[in-house]
């Protein structure tokens, strides 16, 4: 029973450790990550995030770089929950 109680403070506090990092971003790189994933696309055609606009239905919605910034906060806080779920039993 203790071995199983210190098991899953062990377990709790790597994940708590490793949902600290993505959420401070401290470590790693958020703005090198997101280039070098974006530079892999290549229908992009080696255009820079900031120089394409995203439109719908003929209204600027807003450039690349702002949406794909947003959705890397969204990602990140979305597997934060994820790995939170993880904790406690929970």
């Amino acid at each position: 029973m203790l071995t199983k109680l210190v098991n899953d403070k062990l377990i709790n506090n790597k994940l708590q450790e490793v949902i600290d990092y993505f959420q401070l971003g401290e470590g790693y790189d958020k703005h090198e990550i997101i280039t070098d994933i974006l530079g892999e696309i290549k229908e992009l055609k080696n255009y820079s995030a900031d120089e394409i606009g995203l439109e719908w239905d003929k209204e600027h919605l807003m450039i690349l770089d702002d949406f794909v910034n947003e959705f890397y906060h969204k990602l990140i806080e979305n597997v934060c929950k994820v790995l939170k779920s993880f904790k406690d039993g929970k």
